[in-house]
């Protein structure tokens, strides 16, 4: 990226930055994405879009979240809550952002329906 310092990442902790390019070998625009949790790991990819960079970034962060067991620092929600969420589309993750039902939020805690293997 052009934001890049002798080939190493600048994003900072908690932030994202990424770039498009048109990649001529697959004759179409990329997206070189980094992101850095809050306690300094980094996740970077090439994808076709944002979208799909993000989406390979959250489920990174699922996956990083179930190795490291990052404990819950939400209340955890009633059944009858987490119903009308999902019917919603938006959930409370286990650290109180909002996300979809099946996201991570940016700080790499999942919602509460896949905390607690409800989808």
């Amino acid at each position: 990226m052009k934001t890049d310092v002798d080939g190493c990442s600048t994003t900072a902790p908690g932030q994202e930055q990424y770039e498009e390019y048109y990649d001529a070998s697959m004759r179409g625009t990329r997206v070189q994405y980094d992101y850095r949790t809050p306690e300094g790991e980094l996740f970077s990819c090439v994808a076709k879009s944002l979208e799909a960079a993000r989406d390979r970034r959250d489920a990174w962060l699922v996956e990083q979240s179930g190795r490291q067991s990052a404990p819950p620092i939400a209340d955890e929600p009633d059944i009858e809550t987490l119903m009308a969420q999902e019917m919603e589309g938006v959930c409370e993750a286990t650290d109180g952002c909002l996300v979809e039902p099946d996201g991570v939020c940016p700080h790499g805690h999942p919602s509460w329906l896949l905390h607690l293997g409800l989808i």
